[in-house]
């Protein structure tokens, strides 16, 4: 059982953060060009379906892998195995804000005013942001599964306040960065 819901989790990583990557960078083009086509529109929703997706199977995996190494005393790694049901939220969050917030709002100000704007885009800071904290959540959780299958969490111990305090330093100055790349490189 251990095997199989750990396949699970490989498949909705690689599911998620692929999909997660192309979707930002997909949007990120959309605005260089100032306009979402009506196809574009549709493959930015399924593929942001796939991450969601993907975030969920991952949340339930964890809570269900936690369950056994609760019930059969096995401790070890409870702290990445937490840190990864944290992580798989931010990326169900970031899913959800950008597929219910983000993108409608975009549309319908495409819809008014036939074009994104510069100034619409320089107030969308926040969707910008939203897409780094998504990509660096989902490259997080690959590096903790890269260390998790080469068994060395035995050898060093992470705390969940380590790589919770990890994430937001890097996510918050990736999103910093982003913000200013795209403000200089794409007006």
């Amino acid at each position: 059982m251990d095997v199989l819901l750990h396949a699970i989790e490989l498949v909705c990583i690689a599911v998620g953060a692929g999909s997660a990557l192309i979707f930002d960078t997909f949007f990120m083009l959309s605005f260089k060009q100032h306009k979402i086509a009506l196809h574009e529109e549709r493959m930015l929703s399924r593929i942001n379906f796939f991450s969601i997706c993907s975030a969920m199977i991952g949340i339930l995996v964890y809570a269900f892998l936690i369950a056994l190494q609760l019930e059969s005393g096995l401790l070890g790694a409870l702290d990445i195995a937490f840190a990864k049901i944290f992580l798989f939220g931010i990326t169900l969050v970031a899913g959800l804000t950008v597929r219910k917030i983000h993108l409608p709002t975009l549309l319908r100000y495409q819809k008014q005013y036939f074009h994104l704007s510069l100034t619409f885009d320089r107030h969308q800071d926040s969707l910008v942001s939203t897409g780094v904290f998504s990509i660096t959540a989902w490259l997080f959780l690959i590096t903790l599964t890269v260390i998790e299958q080469y068994k060395t969490v035995q050898d060093v111990h992470i705390s969940i306040f380590a790589i919770g305090l990890a994430y937001i330093v890097l996510a918050l100055t990736l999103s910093r960065l982003a913000i200013y790349f795209k403000n200089t490189h794409l007006s």
